[in-house]
Order: C-alpha cells, then sequence, then structure tokens
C-alpha cells in the first residue's frame, strides 16, 4: 500500500503541486485560485488531440446508427455475433470507444492530485517539502479566490457553480446527439423499450450535475474551482470541434 501511495505522489502528486506553485509565483497577488485556472487550461490544451478525436468518433458513431441498427437486427437472437459485427463496423470506420473515456481516465488523476493538494493545506510550509530544486516557493499563498473565497473550505456557491457548468456541457453534447442524430423514417406506431442512450444522456445531463454539487460542497472550494475550469473550457473546445468536425 505504501509503494502505490509512494507511486502516486512522485508521478501524480509532486507534479501537480510543482505546477500549481511554478504558476503561482508568476501570477499577481499570488492567487491560488487563478493558478488552478490556468493549470487547468495548460492542461485541456494538453489533452486537445484527445480530445479532438474522440469527438471525431462520437460524431462517426452517430453516422452509423442506421448500419448498427442493422447488425443489431441481423444478429439479435445472438449477442456475442452481435457484439462482434460491432466492433468490426467500428474498426472498419476507423472509431475508437474509448476515447472519450481514456480523456476521462486521463484527467481524473489531475482531480486526485488536487484533491491531496488541498489535504496537505497550502502553506509555505507545507509544500515546500514536496517542492522540486527548480521550482521557486512562494512566501505568500493568498488562498482566497480573488479575495471572496477561501479555496481551502467548503463552498456551496462554487458546488453548485460547478454543477451547472457540467449540465451546460452535457446539455451540448445532447443537443449535437439529437441535431447529428439520422432522422428515421416514420412507422406505424410500435410498443418499444426504453431507449438505452436517452436514459444514459438523461442521467448525464441531470443526476451527474447534481452528484457533482453534492461531492463539490464537501471538500475544498478548490475542487469545485477546477471543475468549474474544466467545464467552461469543455464548452468552448466542443464549439469550436463542432465547427472542425
Amino acid at each position: 500500500m505504501q509503494l502505490i501511495i509512494d507511486i502516486f505522489n512522485e508521478l501524480i502528486f509532486r507534479p501537480i503541486l510543482n505546477l500549481l506553485m511554478g504558476a503561482l509565483d508568476v501570477i499577481p497577488g499570488h492567487d491560488l485560485g487563478v493558478a488552478i485556472i490556468a493549470v487547468t487550461i495548460f492542461v485541456r490544451f494538453v489533452l486537445y488531440p484527445l480530445s479532438y478525436k474522440a469527438a471525431v468518433s462520437q460524431k462517426k458513431m452517430l453516422a452509423l446508427k442506421p448500419q448498427l441498427d442493422e447488425v443489431r437486427e441481423q444478429h439479435k437472437s445472438d449477442r456475442q455475433k452481435q457484439a462482434q459485427a460491432q466492433m468490426q463496423l467500428y474498426r472498419d470506420n476507423g472509431i475508437s470507444l474509448f476515447g472519450g473515456l481514456n480523456l476521462m481516465l486521463i484527467q481524473l488523476p489531475l482531480l486526485f492530485g488536487l484533491f491531496r493538494v488541498f489535504s496537505l493545506e497550502v502553506t509555505p510550509a507545507n509544500v515546500a517539502p514536496y517542492l522540486y530544486s527548480f521550482t521557486p516557493l512562494v512566501e505568500r499563498i493568498n488562498v482566497n479566490f480573488l479575495g471572496l473565497i477561501d479555496l481551502t473550505q467548503p463552498s456551496y456557491v462554487l458546488a453548485v457553480l460547478a454543477g451547472l457548468s457540467q449540465f451546460l456541457v452535457a446539455k451540448m453534447l445532447y443537443a449535437q446527439r439529437k441535431e447529428n442524430a439520422p432522422v428515421k423514417p416514420k412507422k406505424k406506431a410500435k410498443k418499444e423499450g426504453p431507449d438505452m442512450q436517452s436514459m444514459l444522456a438523461t442521467q448525464t445531463t441531470y443526476v451527474f450535475p447534481f452528484l457533482i454539487v453534492i461531492f463539490a460542497s464537501q471538500f475544498a472550494a478548490g475542487l469545485a474551482l477546477y471543475w468549474i475550469a474544466s467545464s467552461l473550457f469543455s464548452l468552448g473546445q466542443q464549439y469550436l470541434i463542432n465547427k472542425r468536425v
């Protein structure tokens, strides 16, 4: 267990802490909130190629829906053949099913690293032992974001804003899915089972933001600020991707 903690500290916690401290050193007033936003934007720019690839795969999947429905109908009695045929269709069209998942998995360490930073309590004395030799030690760290919110304490305001920003991202993605989904020919009324994609979209749009509000209200407000910055970046990024793809 100690080995896992040491690996986490060296590969995730210390790099994030040093990146944050480096940003703090050049930011006027040494505002921790501004540093979190700057680091978030930097990381999201680095991850842009993955975001773009995931968006392209999503667009292709929407375009392939009629063929996927055909495959499901052909192999409706054999789930294994159905899954194999779907995977082959994805491969033939260069679609990565794990693009979005990979992006999320890469971003999670940043969230965990920030959680570790705030559990440490962000003071010069506490961060000094974890800094690299080339990282400057900021003698005065301003933990009050814009002089208003203490980022080391929970904030209901930022928690609600984090949930709202995630809701806006989910709404944009859901609207994009509806806009790009192929139009089905009208058929006679037929009783069908629940649409799993619609159920998932509803949960992502409404349930997930609610869970974020609950989570963010229990921990340091710096985590909520990170989520807000990341979500707002996602909104702008998705808009640009939609224009290009």
